[in-house]
């Protein structure tokens, strides 16, 4: 008895990371299609393919905010060094893969 109820929480458990991921990477593409399409200017547009350009650098710290507010509403408080570590990546990768096309 003791065992099946190990493996039926050990399979709780592992739905609930499953699903958690799943909400995480809906989130995260939701927050990426608001911040290039709704959210961003023509002047940002314009501007990222400038290296060290303000609207460039604005554009990409509105995507670290967002995946630290994601990362943050998903993960819990606790998790809020690994957010804004998150964040920073997802900063200065947006920055530059913008800037490189």
């Amino acid at each position: 008895m003791d065992c099946e109820l190990s493996e039926q929480m050990v399979q709780t458990h592992s739905n609930s990371m499953y699903l958690t991921v799943l909400l995480f990477l809906v989130m995260i593409q939701i927050k990426h299609w608001y911040i290039d399409f709704v959210n961003q200017s023509n002047a940002e547009v314009a501007s990222k393919g400038i290296y060290g350009d303000q609207l460039g650098m604005n554009h990409s710290i509105k995507h670290g905010v967002g995946t630290f507010l994601v990362a943050l509403a998903v993960c819990g408080f606790p998790w809020i060094v690994w957010a804004g570590i998150l964040g920073g990546l997802d900063a200065a990768l947006h920055y530059h893969i913008d800037w490189a096309k």
